[in-house]
Parts: structure tokens; C-alpha cells; sequence
């Protein structure tokens, strides 16, 4: 009898043994060709790749990238998730509304407070030279007036921007905060973001635009004109199903859907240098890469419109002969390109933006325009380190 019971137990021990085998060979598979595909890239000598992949990544985070079979993994585990109805996966939150975002810690008010005497400063140094500052608050995903937080999650990115606009406004600095102007025109906000990403649409980057060149037309008493401010004067292009965000590529298209995406064009004619990199040519020329709408890319968002937020940019067909600097993150990228259609001269960086730069270029306006995240940058907006 005990031998019977013997028997039966390893017969029951077997397809655990089994199972850890198929585990094992799995993992080895997957390895092997992860690595592959590392290694690959590595002594390809590619700098970058169209799905996220940077060759100056530390090897984790582009051995992450790289993961044989990664997307496939993602969307089961997605799909999983969707039939049990988790509002939160991979550090993202599905609202109410099914848009994909994240919740935020309350920052330190005492590091806001600091980034904003920050920026007196450069407000005072710029008003001794007859220039002007101006800072733009970019939409965060989660409205301040509709969050649509699912139940037991809690979320201070507002309280957060509230707070440094306070601090920025004691301190005399002009203000746009976009928040407020998509609530007095009407508009909803979440209309205006992609489903799957944090960042907001082409579409609101050129609202915002319009903004800040009604801003200069008030404040810098010059002309931007009709042709650039009026959205009639642009064609859309809709690549349907095409835009998969930070957040969807965490959940999956079956958690969290696709998103399409549009490109923004002037009809009229365009002239523009980049005197960084020397290249002349019209709008798409020296503005579009085009190669992330014609072929699956996983950074369509940063790649498509990327090269407005790195360059010094001449236009001689701008109305307003002004020059202005833009201060901002990847927000900018779709709010740059029309900032630089309707200024003779227009620098966009990040935010190591300093005195030396500043002092060169010569603005008549500087515009800060950060992401929610780094409102709370270490130096962000000190001009002086």
C-alpha cells in the first residue's frame, strides 16, 4: 500500500517537473533572443531606434525595449486585466472615461516656491534688457475640473500646478494657465489628449500656440497674423490606429486601445532655417520627420515633431520680426512648430536654457511651458547656475 502511495505522489510530482522545464526552456528562449537582438543593434552601430531603443540607455533599460516577444506578453497580461476590470496596471490608471494616465505625490511646496523665485529672477534680468517672461501651464491629463478617478485613488498633479501658479503670480510673473483656457472656451480637455499617452494632441499644442502669440500681440505690441493663427490656413492628415503612448505601450492595445494621429500643415508657403544644424527648407522639410507615418514606430509623438525643440530657427516670411525663446519638454513639440511660423526668430531647448544662451540670443520674450513633472526640477528654471 505504501508503495502505491509512493507511485502516486511522483506521478503527481511530473507535470510540476514538466512544468519547470517548459518554464526553463521559455526564459532560455526568450534570453537568448533578446539578447540577440541587443547585440545586433549593438554592433549595427544604430544610435536609435523607432521603438524606443537609445544607445546611450543603461544596458536594463534597453534590454527591456529589445525583449523578445515583449508586446505579445503585454497585451495578454492587458487583455487579462481588462476582463477583471483592474483600474491600474503597470503603474497606469484607467479612468473613468477609459483614458490612460497616472496619479501624482503632492511635490514639495517649499522646492515650488524656490523654482519660482527662480524665474523672478529671470523675469527681473529680462525687463532690464526691455524683454518679457511668460509662463504657460500645460494640460495634465486628469482635469482639474473632471478627474474621473476610479474609486480609492487619489491624484495632487492639480494641487500641484495650482500651487507653483500661485507662487509664480505673487511674484508679478505673467501667466497662461491652460487649464483655465480650455474651461472658458468650452473645450474638454480630455478631447485634446491622446488615449494612450501622457502628452496632449497637435490639435491643443496649436490652441496653445494661439495663446501665446494673442499673449505677444497684447504684451510685445507686434503682429503675428491671421495666416498662422488661423487653423483654416492648415491641412490635417489622419493616420488612423497609429499612435500607441507611454501608457498603452505598458497596458496593451487590448487594455487600453490605440490612438489616431494627425499631422498639422501650413497651406501657405514656408521658408525656415535651423542655424544649429544649417539646414533650410519649408515647414516639413526642416520641422516633420515623416518616416514615423510611414512605418510602425513606438515614439511616433516625439520622433514626427521632435526637431521644432532643438534648434535656433530663422523664418523671413514671419509677420512679427520678434524673437522669442521657448523653454519646454517634450509639450512643446507640437507647439513649437507654429510658434516658429509666426516669429522671425525662434530658439527652443530644454531646461538647461542659462544666462550665457539667454544673453546671446537677445529675446524679446522668453516662454516657460513645462509638463506637470517638471514643474518640480532641481534648476529647472534657474537661468544663472
Amino acid at each position: 500500500m505504501r508503495n502505491v502511495f509512493r507511485n502516486k505522489l511522483q506521478c503527481e510530482k511530473i507535470p510540476q517537473y514538466l512544468l519547470a522545464i517548459a518554464f526553463l526552456i521559455f526564459c532560455t528562449y526568450t534570453g537568448y533572443y533578446s539578447l540577440k537582438n541587443y547585440w545586433d543593434i549593438q554592433k549595427s552601430g544604430v544610435e536609435a531606434t523607432h521603438d524606443g531603443y537609445v544607445k546611450g540607455n543603461v544596458f536594463e533599460e534597453n534590454f527591456n525595449i529589445l525583449l523578445w516577444n515583449k508586446d505579445k506578453y503585454v497585451e495578454g497580461y492587458g487583455l487579462a486585466a481588462k476582463w477583471m476590470k483592474q483600474p491600474k496596471l503597470n503603474n497606469t490608471i484607467k479612468l473613468k472615461n477609459t483614458y490612460l494616465t497616472e496619479e501624482r505625490e503632492a511635490y514639495s511646496q517649499e522646492l515650488l516656491k524656490k523654482n519660482a523665485e527662480d524665474l523672478l529672477r529671470t523675469k527681473q534680468y529680462l525687463e532690464e534688457r526691455g524683454a518679457k517672461l511668460l509662463y504657460v501651464q500645460s494640460l495634465y491629463k486628469i482635469c482639474k475640473y473632471d478627474n474621473q478617478l476610479p474609486v480609492g485613488i487619489a491624484d495632487y498633479s492639480n494641487e500641484n500646478m495650482d500651487y507653483f501658479l500661485k507662487c509664480i503670480s505673487e511674484n508679478g510673473i505673467d501667466t497662461i494657465d491652460m487649464r483655465e483656457c480650455f474651461k472658458e472656451d468650452g473645450m474638454d480637455s480630455y478631447e485634446y489628449f491622446f488615449k494612450t499617452d501622457h502628452h496632449w494632441t497637435p490639435e491643443a499644442g496649436f490652441y496653445a500656440f494661439t495663446k501665446i502669440a494673442e499673449y505677444a500681440e497684447n504684451v510685445l505690441g507686434t503682429e503675428v497674423g491671421d495666416e498662422v493663427t488661423n487653423i483654416e490656413n492648415y491641412s490635417i492628415e489622419e493616420f488612423e490606429a497609429w499612435h500607441l503612448g507611454t501608457n498603452g505601450q505598458r497596458t496593451g492595445i487590448r487594455y487600453g486601445g490605440i490612438d489616431d494621429f494627425h499631422l498639422i500643415t501650413p497651406t501657405f508657403d514656408t521658408t525656415i532655417t535651423n542655424a544649429i544644424t544649417g539646414e533650410t527648407g519649408s515647414y516639413e522639410d526642416v520641422l516633420i520627420e515623416r518616416v514615423v507615418l510611414e512605418q510602425e514606430s513606438k515614439a511616433v509623438y516625439d520622433i514626427c515633431y521632435g526637431n521644432s525643440m532643438s534648434g535656433y530657427f530663422h523664418n523671413p516670411n514671419a509677420v512679427s520680426d520678434k524673437t522669442v525663446v521657448l523653454v519646454s519638454d517634450s509639450m512643446g513639440k507640437v507647439v513649437a512648430p507654429f510658434v516658429i511660423l509666426a516669429f522671425e526668430n525662434v530658439y527652443t531647448t530644454g531646461f538647461d536654457f542659462n544666462q550665457t544662451k539667454l544673453d546671446e540670443i537677445n529675446p524679446d520674450l522668453v516662454v516657460y511651458l513645462p509638463y506637470h513633472d517638471n514643474i518640480k526640477g532641481e534648476d529647472y528654471y534657474n537661468v544663472f547656475k
